[in-house]
Order: C-alpha cells, then structure tokens, then sequence
C-alpha cells in the first residue's frame, strides 16, 4: 500500500492505524472526513512532511514514528489542545523551533528519540506545563532548556555526547527517573535518591499525636475511640487525625510527595563523581612523572642505541621497556595540557590517548585476550574518566 486509503463515510472513526505500509504523503482533507479521530498511528512509513491535522481536535495520541519528518515549524500541533500522547521519534529533525508544541496543553508524554537534534529554542517547552515523560535520547543537542518542565517525572537524554552540561536538579522538582548520557551528569542528583519517607502507617501516625497532646480530657479520648470503633465514622475521623498531624510537622512533611530519584548511568568506581585531578598535589604530581620518565627512559635509550656494545636479546628488552616508559611519560605530559587547557572536551583526543598508552607495552601481554583487555581498559578509564570531568577545583563542586 503506497496509496492513503479512501476513509469517505467514515465519519465516526476514532483510532486509525497504518504501519508499514509506504505511505509518503497524507490528505489534506483527513480531518474533516474524520472528525472524531481520537487515535493516530502511522508508524513505519514514509512520511518526509507533518500532515494538517488542525481539524482534527478530539486527537489524544498521534505517532508519526520511523519516518521521514525533517521539520516541525509552522505551527504544526496548534489546534491539538486534548493531545495526550506524541511520538516523533526516528525521524530527521534536526531544531525543534518556539512555535513547534504550541497549542499542546494536555501534553503528557513526548517522544523525540533518535532524530538529529542539533538545537533546541530556548522557549520550545514553555507550553508543555502538564508534561511529565520527554525522551530527548540519542540526538545532538549541547543544550537542554527547561523552561516549561517543572512537572516532568521522567527525562531521557541518553546517548547525547554534545550534552556536556546538564541542568541542576532545581528546574526539576517533581523528577523521579533520568536516563542521562554520563555518569557525571546523575552526581547532583544523588542526595535526592534517599528522601524521608512519609509515616509507615496512619496508625502509627494517629497513636504519635495522641502521645504528644497533653491535657485532652478522657471524656474526649473516649468518643474518639467510639467513633474509631464505627466503620462509617473512621475515616473521616483519621483523614482530619492525619491532616493536622501533617500541619503540625511542617511544609516539608506536609507537602511532601516526591518519589526517591533514579538516575541511570550510575556513578561507580570507573565513573566517580569526585575529579581526578582535583587535588594540586595530583596535578604537579603528573607532571614530575613526566620530568622523571622523560629523563630516566630517554638516557637508558640515547645509551643502548648509541652505545658500542652489540644490542644482543637483554638490551633489546630493555631498551623496549625504555621505550614504553619514555611514551607514557609523554602520555602524562599529554593528560595534564588536556586537564589545563580545557581540550579534554575533545573526545576524539581523549581516546587516542587512551589507546596509544596500552602500545608501548602490548606486545608484552601474553595472550590476545590479555590484550583485548587492557585496550578496554584504557579507552573506558582514561576516555571517560579524564575526558568526562571538569580540570578546574572550581568546577569540580559543580559535579559533586
């Protein structure tokens, strides 16, 4: 089917579904021979423009996903106003400008994964108060705006290497699950992951109250107790009980609802929040191994290679070990220009160094598998752990 089919006396319509069926272009008159379309799902197709959907105003999911949609200016949703649901993920948008979700004030859950975001308006949430699930994953963005987000519970922005910088936890309040594109980026969150939990049980609430007034008459305890007994009369009985209990303690007991926060990838020994090149002593240390290494190695290397005697198996091994030695004082070096210079953003550098410190001494490994290992190592360490993290002490708060 490369053709949208003929919906004429199918005025009553309400959810319609055409996967994988070719479809490059939808009618211009599909709302007003479906006005009452409440469900729309063109998965799978073709699909390079958004179609005019102003007369389709009952929608409550629309899913324009694996298409071709390269654009969303023009005021594409603007009528949409009990638009639930959308879903634009795998597709070609590169900016999501201002007017891209105006209209969309019951907006619950928007999907932009796997497009190429490069740009993002500042004011492009601004409308979507009531959103509370938005997956930005695997797109290219350096930015997140969060105007508009103070109600989001979940935020996806998973596999977006541009996304250095990450916004603090304050623009979002009510967020209980992140999947973020570095480890780094979930610190800032951890205090939130342990909250106070609000009192086990209401009874336990109401007999803490009962403990803490004093001078209540027994003739009162009394009739509480009765009304307690009465099934009818209980619960209205506790809910007034534990709502001045909740008075009594405070805002923060009482207007606290917010779920412990899950943050994905999680911190861990060769992810630590803590910098590694945060203390002076470290940095200064780097650069004396590099002053010994240069030296040490380099006389070793300038002596065999230069010398009389016949460099026989003995010199050669050692002069190899020299050698290694002498590049990773060169690495050393190369580490500390990156931490102090701020080139350590450049992630394509941070891995060349990572893999030429594993050369030196690879052939020396005794298997193939031992080797495999230490290329892991190294790329995963030193490309993460070095080229991921702030150089400044300042900045190195900002992570914590």
């Amino acid at each position: 089917m490369e053709h949208f089919p003929d919906l004429t006396g199918t005025s009553a319509l309400e959810m319609l579904t055409l996967d994988r069926a070719n479809l490059k272009n939808i009618p211009k008159n599909l709302c007003e021979k479906i006005p009452l379309l409440k469900r729309l799902i063109l998965r799978s197709n073709k699909i390079s423009v958004l179609p005019d959907l102003h007369d389709c105003r009952e929608l409550r999911q629309i899913d324009f996903s694996y298409n071709e949609i390269s654009s969303l200016e023009g005021l594409p949703f603007q009528h949409q106003h009990k638009l639930v649901d959308l879903f634009i993920g795998y597709n070609f948008i590169q900016y999501i400008p201002e007017d891209a979700f105006y209209g969309l004030h019951s907006l619950q859950v928007l999907d932009l994964m796997h497009n190429k975001i490069q740009s993002i308006h500042e004011h492009a949430f601004m409308n979507l108060t009531k959103l509370r699930d938005l997956n930005l994953g695997e797109n290219q963005f350096p930015t997140l705006p969060t105007e508009g987000l103070q109600n989001l519970r979940q935020l996806k922005t998973f596999n977006n290497k541009n996304l250095r910088d990450f916004p603090v936890p304050e623009h979002f309040p009510k967020v209980h699950t992140l999947a973020l594109s570095y480890a780094y980026h979930c610190c800032i969150f951890r205090p939130l992951a342990r909250r106070l939990p609000l009192p086990a049980t209401l009874k336990e609430t109401i007999v803490k109250l009962f403990v803490q007034v004093r001078g209540i008459r027994q003739s009162v305890m009394e009739n509480i107790r009765a009304r307690l007994r009465n099934p009818r009369q209980s619960g209205p009985v506790c809910r007034r009980v534990f709502q001045d209990y909740k008075i009594s303690q405070g805002p923060e007991i009482a207007g606290h609802d917010k779920q412990p926060v899950q943050c994905l990838p999680e911190p861990g020994p060769f992810m630590p929040c803590e910098d590694l090149f945060g203390w002076w002593s470290l940095r200064c240390g780097v650069w004396v191994v590099f002053l010994l290494a240069m030296l040490g190695n380099g006389v070793v290397v300038i002596v065999l290679v230069f010398g009389r005697s016949k460099i026989d198996v003995p010199r050669f091994l050692v002069l190899q070990f020299s050698n290694g030695g002498f590049l990773h004082g060169n690495l050393s070096r190369n580490i500390g220009r990156c931490r102090c210079f701020h080139s350590w953003r450049i992630q394509g550098l941070c891995y060349t160094m990572a893999d030429v410190s594993w050369l030196p001494n690879s052939r020396f490994l005794g298997s193939s598998k031992q080797r495999t290992i230490s290329i892991h190592f190294s790329r995963h360490y030193i490309g993460t752990k070095l080229c991921h993290h702030p150089c400044h002490a300042l900045e190195k708060s900002v992570y914590l």
